[in-house]
């Protein structure tokens, strides 16, 4: 069972969790990762995972440790990448020689495979013995390699990690100094540095090694290959450099396309968005009015199809050409070795030369990749580094009493001002400025009104007192602590309404029910299902709700000056502003001509005509009318100075995660109350609720996912696709027994032209007075062959082979031409299946909280449909088929003894489905904790100006709530690689016995009378090199898929009109 997230306030501390298995497990365990085997064990049950199953990160992955080291280095170098090699860099060179090393281990198997197959083909006996050597080094090269690649690999993603974590914690710290003007412009830019930019530069540094190791790997095996086929190899290699070509160039189209089919995702989603807000909003319970709202959204529905189509036929192509490139590279080559220069071919050659271009596969294609990678990173290193150089908020705009004169200091204490602005330029740009010669002070306790005609600079003035206005004249003095509400209610949709109240304060039942009192939120309350604990995101607040909550936060803040730029109705005015604040110093945005004239308030400010009016006949409310009132604080000039909080920002790194983290940082006097009853920490809750229905299992779960889906992809079109790809198998496996047969032939010495045999042996005449002859008997028992023969029958050979893997290719664009039509129709039915039912819903399914679900499915789980499902399924039945056919042709050629491939095969399974479902689980839960992180991330960047104004320790608690974020996805994230790590070694492992047993199995064979023929040899050792990475790819993708299914079952759920039981799980 995967849970599912939501926030709430529970108890807890990280310090509760357990360390992380790894710290204290021993060599053994953590070379082979048995300490990851309780987990996996937890997984396979049926309760699964949940987010308290996974483990601590280890104490140098936590956010508080990453940034203790990148923070001061990129403070000090300015510099990202700088920063990264200050950190990573011999580790980062140390993984780049592993690396090597890998690519070292992963060409040994077709030098062994030559110098056996030399062996199978002497003329001398066959030598058992010194086979048995070569198959015995490629065992343990391969379980080294085994080790030594499962590990770098991993400590590779540790490493991605951490630099991913820097980097995040660096966006988040800038985003919150920005300056007015620096937001403005960065608004758009700080959601694409986290959803791509990032993303760019730390997948770059994943894979920068392989910018100079994949041409190094290239250059080795056309070494090999020179040395097998002489200068047919730099025919090759023509063909090598024009297949790098072409994947670069599709490589570009591909982007450009699939940047599209984002941009009409985003189109599409927003018209849904709009369709489903006007159904609710108008109450449109007529299906013919809701129809009427469709044709915008087939439209976009469509366009977003064709490049859909259009993707998929890029991806034929390009999928052709990584299946294709080998075979045109063999086939150029022998083509090049036999007709021009006119050599004769034998099992080594070919076999060993098939297995090199076949190790080409990867480079070929990925190299192209990772130069787009290389493209991208830099131009997301630019934008962060025009991110990072942005303009900041200047803290020494507002002075604080730190900060005065000893003159000023002694003025405003004598005078008991708490705000003064003396003789003030502010505004945005030094040449327009909005305020001139600006002048107001307002003494503690004072209830000052701004008002004026709109625009006139009401909400200019607050940022002024805030310090978010540039200043170019003039001092502006605050004296105190300031709780803010901005004129358009800003709130966290994540939290509860109580959370929201509370804003990182301790929870004091008295002080709270008070606050809720003043600022009416009692009869708010009860119109929600869960009272104060409902979250705001199920049940959106009207602005006016929203401006109440606002105002309770900023009064349960219990602070000394309250700026308030917002609207309040006069019964808020009298329970609040006159009750409970009357002793705290108030400025108050108003355009209620009540409450400017009121004889309550001390003073009221024209703020377009620079007007100040001071009320010198102010009336006293009757004490026993009132809500009883906040106490006042301790003026600034009566602190101590230990408690007077120099505003000095605190480096991210030394911040302490303690139990208190959501807490605002504690002070002396900061006390912490009803902490046992309240705790407000900030975290990551489970729904605690099956990941599918109560009335299915996981078995029943998969199966009716499958099923609806190939019925709306078309039952007949998935037959057919099944069929392509066992005639695609049928023709590869034909062409390389043709190649079997071929140079089986060249090894009985048909193109020897200096010996003859008698006895029947066929052999080539070196008599060129007979090349007329097309066969000539010399004697009774031997044959005359002329070279002419030799040429047709190399011709021959090669137009066949050619044929064979021609029409092969044909049938992989075939093939996946299929697979995207059957995909892009289960799309269209599925999407419009979900769409008739939803518009022919009742409204009360329609509420708000349904409605933000049913986006989410359209969102996620469609682009799931869409994408992500046909290309996990056609990768997944490609694997399948190409390691049942070629583990099938190495049983039917070993006979008996390939029966015991079929244990090595119990195993895989094993392992496989051993594997599969703790994979989907944690990824469940990387994706569960991701979108959260992401939308604290926009929230706190909306509300930066609210953070900030309740100065440094909200910004602090913030970074720390971040941090808090950060290793909730990367604890998922971390079990999720940890995984991957214990699949991919024991896949490598079996992957190396897989070899030798197939490669000792067939030099058995070949010592046998009837054993095999060389070319019969070559063709078992190199499928023996061919399956292992298919195999593994079959159960790694397996786990994707079963996470697409999870989709695709929501979607048939509304598709079926059973959304009703199964909303609550999505």
């Amino acid at each position: 069972m995967t849970s599912m997230g939501r926030y709430q306030t529970v108890s807890g501390s990280p310090d509760e969790k357990a360390t992380n298995p790894s710290v204290h497990a021993g060599v053994f365990s953590n070379i082979f990762c048995f300490w990851a085997n309780p987990l996996l064990a937890k997984a396979n049950t049926p309760d699964g995972l949940t987010s308290e199953d996974l483990w601590a990160l280890p104490p140098a992955s936590t956010a508080k440790q990453v940034a203790a080291k990148f923070d001061p280095s990129f403070r000090q170098t300015r510099s990202i990448v700088t920063s990264y090699l200050s950190i990573f860099g011999w580790r980062f060179l140390f993984l780049g020689v592993l690396q090597v090393l890998i690519v070292a281990g992963a060409l040994y198997g077709p030098v062994v495979l030559q110098q056996v197959l030399e062996l199978v083909e002497s003329p001398q006996p066959f030598d058992m013995d010194r086979a048995m050597v070569y198959i015995g080094s490629l065992l343990g090269v391969k379980v080294v390699q085994a080790i030594v690649s499962s590990h770098t690999t991993f400590q590779s993603e540790v490493i991605a990690h951490r630099f991913t974590s820097s980097l995040q914690q660096l966006v988040f710290q800038k985003a919150l100094t920005l300056d007015a003007k620096s937001r403005r412009d960065a608004k758009a830019d700080i959601s694409s540095l986290f959803s791509s930019d990032m993303m760019w530069i730390v997948s770059f540094s994943y894979y920068i090694h392989q910018l100079w190791i994949i041409p190094m790997q290239l250059g080795l095996v056309l070494y090999l290959l020179f040395m097998l086929l002489d200068t047919a190899a730099f025919v090759g290699a023509a063909v090598i450099v024009v297949t790098l070509v072409l994947n670069s160039g599709l490589a570009h189209l591909q982007r450009n396309l699939w940047r599209t089919l984002m941009q009409l995702k985003a189109k599409r989603m927003k018209a849904l968005k709009a369709a489903l807000g006007v159904i609710a909003d108008r109450k449109l319970d007529n299906v013919a009015d809701r129809q009427e709202l469709l044709p915008e959204i087939h439209t976009i529905r469509s366009q977003e199809i064709g490049a859909l189509c259009g993707a998929f036929s890029l991806s034929a192509v390009v999928t052709a050409i990584l299946y294709s490139a080998p075979i045109l590279v063999t086939a150029a080559s022998l083509a090049f070795y036999t007709l021009v220069l006119r050599q004769p071919i034998t099992a080594t050659k070919v076999f060993t030369s098939l297995a090199l271009f076949r190790s080409l596969r990867a480079p070929l294609i990925g190299l192209p990749q990772i130069t787009a990678h290389f493209m991208q990173a830099l131009v997301g290193l630019r934008r962060l580094r025009e991110f990072m150089n942005l303009t900041e908020k200047d803290p020494n705009i507002v002075l604080s009493p730190n900060q005065l004169s000893a003159n000023q200091y002694e003025a405003y204490a004598t005078h008991n001002v708490d705000i003064a602005i003396e003789d003030g330029s502010f505004g945005w740009d030094a040449d327009k400025p909005m305020f001139r010669g600006l002048n107001l002070q307002v003494k503690r306790g004072e209830l000052v009104i701004l008002h004026g005609d709109d625009k006139s600079g009401k909400t200019s003035l607050c940022n002024v007192i805030l310090g978010e206005l540039e200043k170019y004249e003039g001092s502006v003095f605050v004296g105190g602590r300031v709780a803010y509400c901005s004129e358009d209610p800003w709130l966290q949709p994540v939290l509860s309404i109580r959370d929201n109240i509370l804003f990182g304060k301790p929870y004091e039942r008295s002080k709270y029910n008070l606050v809720m009192e003043a600022c009416g939120l009692r009869v708010l309350e009860d119109g929600f299902p869960y009272g104060d604990r409902t979250l705001v995101m199920s049940n959106p607040l009207s602005k006016a709700d929203k401006s109440r909550v606002c105002l309770a936060r900023a009064a349960y803040n219990d602070a000394d000056i309250y700026v308030l730029d917002m609207p309040i109705p006069d019964s808020l005015f009298q329970s609040c502003i006159l009750g409970l604040l009357r002793l705290k110093t108030v400025v108050l945005v108003s355009e209620d001509t009540n409450i400017i004239q009121s004889n309550y308030i001390d003073k009221r400010f024209d703020v377009g005509q620079n007007d100040l009016v001071i009320n010198k006949t102010k009336a006293k409310l009757a004490a026993n009318n009132l809500i009883a009132a906040l106490p006042s604080r301790k003026r600034f000039w009566e602190e101590e100075a230990h408690v007077m909080e120099p505003e000095v920002p605190t480096r991210l790194g030394h911040l302490s995660l303690s139990s208190y983290e959501s807490l605002v940082s504690p002070s002396l006097r900061s006390p912490y109350g009803m902490l046992q009853e309240e705790p407000p920490r900030f975290v990551m809750d489970e729904f605690q609720g099956p990941a599918f229905p109560d009335d299915s299992t996981e078995h029943t779960f998969v199966k009716d996912a499958i099923r609806g889906y190939l019925r709306a992809a078309g039952v007949c079109l998935v037959v057919v696709v099944v069929l392509v790809q066992c005639m695609w198998q049928v023709l590869q496996l034909g062409s390389d027994l043709w190649l079997s047969h071929w140079c089986t032939t060249s090894s009985l010495h048909l193109w020897s032209n200096n010996s003859m045999f008698t006895n029947g042996t066929i052999v080539l005449s070196t008599h060129r007075n007979v090349s007329n002859v097309t066969k000539v008997l010399l004697h009774d028992d031997t044959i005359v062959v002329t070279e002419a023969m030799v040429m047709a029958y190399s011709n021959w050979n090669m137009n066949v082979y050619v044929v064979l893997a021609g029409v092969g290719t044909v049938m992989v664009v075939v093939r996946t031409l299929l697979t995207s039509c059957a995909g892009m129709r289960a799309s269209n039915v599925l999407f419009n299946g979900m769409t008739n039912t939803v518009v022919n819903a009742p409204l009360a399914d329609l509420s708000p909280d349904r409605v933000s679900r049913i986006l989410g499915v359209y969102n996620a789980d469609m682009a799931t449909v869409d994408t992500r499902l046909p290309f996990s399924l056609g990768g997944f039945v490609a694997n399948v088929f190409i390691s049942v056919f070629c583990l099938g042709a190495c049983i039917v050629c070993l006979r008996w003894s390939g029966i015991a491939l079929i244990l090595w095969g119990g195993l895989y399974m094993y392992f496989g489905s051993h594997f599969a479902r703790p994979a989907q689980e944690v990824e469940s839960l990387a994706n569960a904790t991701r979108a959260p992180h992401v939308a604290f991330v926009h929230q706190s960047v909306a509300g930066a100006v609210v953070i900030r104004a309740f100065g440094l320790k909200q910004v602090r608690r913030f970074h720390r709530l971040h941090q808090t974020h950060v290793d909730a996805h990367h604890r998922a994230s971390y079990a999720h690689q940890v995984l991957a790590h214990w699949f991919a070694l024991r896949m490598q492992l079996l992957h190396a016995c897989l070899i030798a047993s197939i490669a000792a199995a067939a030099a058995a064979l070949v010592s046998t009378t009837d054993g095999l023929s060389p070319g019969l040899f070559g063709l078992v050792f190199n499928y023996a090199l061919l399956v292992p990475p298919h195999l593994e790819f079959v159960f790694t993708i397996w786990s994707g898929v079963l996470s697409s299914l999870a989709g695709v079952h929501r979607v048939l759920e509304y598709v079926h009109g059973r959304q009703s039981k199964y909303i609550s799980y999505v």
